[in-house]
């Protein structure tokens, strides 16, 4: 049983066809492609390129509806009144060439919430799952954005401490940082990209002081217990300002609030004391 399959169709359109119009002649054509023991059921389709697309489709076998992935190929040249397309597609219950590993979260997301039984090869599946794991640390790497290191992943060690944080500089270098020695070090973003993942910024608070933690490289951390632990960052510059004025601001409204109300303000005198 072949797991490839291909087809093409004229659009009779003045312009190239959008990305939109390719997508609905995958979902139109796919459903004719005879696999097993009946044809495919298109799920959902994504055209993340002129020239690239996947799709979750499922098919018949035996008693049962077995569900998998199509990743394929577009090419699109002008004919006569229109545009000719012509799709490569690749059944992912086998090998797929290793240049179309970029099928989308939204599809396999598809996929799984059908709960049927599947049949995808491992090797693509996994291959992508790294595509998107890059993809997704492309996507925060962004100037200020914070880094951790991943479990048991090799680091730089400075001080006898290993850098377990990093800060995106740019996109080319990063601030890695040894909270333990209270040590920091540039370098370049490949450590970064490979070994560590991003910190969802809301969980990282800003702070107009230190307080008890300590800073290092931006970071403030929590250094009393066994492991170093990120408690949020400095907030420096105009973004300083800005708070200052946010608590200043908060703090008149309460006094006001408590003048009012013909109430001692308990944060101006003792009597928070008694």
């Amino acid at each position: 049983m072949t797991t490839t399959y291909e087809f093409g169709q004229l659009l009779l359109i003045d312009k190239a066809p959008t990305l939109a119009q390719r997508e609905n002649v995958i979902r139109n054509n796919l459903t004719d492609w005879r696999f097993e023991s009946g044809y495919m059921r298109v799920h959902k389709v994504a055209v993340t390129s002129a020239g690239e697309f996947y799709a979750c489709v499922s098919y018949p076998f035996r008693s049962n509806t077995i569900q998998t992935y199509v990743a394929g190929t577009i090419q699109c040249r002008r004919k006569d009144e229109g545009y000719w397309l012509n799709f490569d597609c690749f059944l992912a219950t086998a090998s797929v060439p290793f240049t179309l590993t970029g099928c989308p979260r939204e599809i396999f997301d598809t996929g799984n919430a059908m709960g049927m039984m599947t049949n995808v090869n491992e090797d693509w599946y996994q291959a992508c799952m790294q595509t998107l794991v890059i993809r997704d640390k492309e996507q925060a790497l962004k100037k200020g954005a914070v880094f951790k290191l991943q479990a048991g992943a090799p680091s730089r060690v400075l001080g006898g401490e290993r850098a377990t944080f990093a800060v995106a500089l740019s996109k080319s270098k990063a601030l890695y940082i040894c909270p333990g020695s209270r040590s920091t070090i540039q370098g370049g973003i490949d450590d970064l990209m490979e070994h560590y993942d991003p910190v969802d910024a809301s969980t990282i608070p800003e702070f107009l002081e230190q307080s008890s933690y300590t800073e290092v490289g931006e970071l403030l951390f929590d250094l009393s217990g066994t492991a170093p632990a990120l408690k949020g960052r400095l907030a420096k510059g105009v973004k300083a300002k800005l708070l200052a004025k946010v608590r200043k601001e908060r703090d008149r409204a309460l006094a006001a609030s408590y003048e009012a109300a013909n109430l001692v303000n308990p944060f101006t005198t003792g009597a928070w004391l008694s």
